[in-house]
């Protein structure tokens, strides 16, 4: 199993438009020793539906046998109906050939989407902002509330074979 070495933080990626030429991907990566064409491709794939050229925020964490994994805001993802998170899960999953007995698969998967958890709850905590956002202590409660509850489900589907919620979030009732 390989090991987090590292993260990188890269501003204004281009969707759809990715290069090794550009500074801030191709200096970061060969610093590493990382595959920067593998990511250009990667990432130009998971985000051609979105604007062409519209600036991300990626983060890539690098592991130590030189693989690496992306991430970037949920809310862009969201917002173009682009889900990298569909995506990634159909292709990684169509991709298993025979069961994944050893469990690499399940930890590689896991700590791709728990990555992909943290950025979103992060990409949240920014709205807590006083100074940009007006908002009612009962408007963060129901947020709140959501979350736990989702994450209660995900809790129990671990622990017995449920089926996936179709709930989605909304402010209205």
């Amino acid at each position: 199993m390989s090991e987090v070495c590292g993260y990188i933080k890269i501003s204004s990626v281009p969707a759809g438009m990715a290069s090794p030429a550009l500074p801030t991907i191709g200096k970061e990566f060969i610093k590493k020793g990382l595959n920067a064409i593998k990511f250009c491709k990667d990432f130009n794939k998971v985000t051609k539906k979105m604007s062409p050229g519209e600036p991300l925020t990626v983060v890539v964490t690098h592991f130590n046998d030189k693989s690496f994994n992306f991430t970037y805001p949920m809310d862009k993802i969201m917002k173009n109906n682009c889900s990298m998170e569909t995506n990634n899960i159909g292709e990684d999953e169509m991709n298993i050939s025979a069961r994944d007995k050893n469990g690499d698969k399940f930890r590689e998967l896991a700590e791709k989407r728990v990555t992909k958890v943290i950025m979103a709850i992060r990409n949240l905590k920014r709205l807590s902002n006083k100074n940009n956002y007006s908002y009612q202590d009962q408007e963060v409660k129901k947020m709140i509330s959501a979350i736990r509850a989702e994450l209660s489900d995900l809790d129990s589907s671990f622990k017995s074979s449920s089926k996936n919620s179709s709930k989605v979030f909304s402010f209205k009732k």
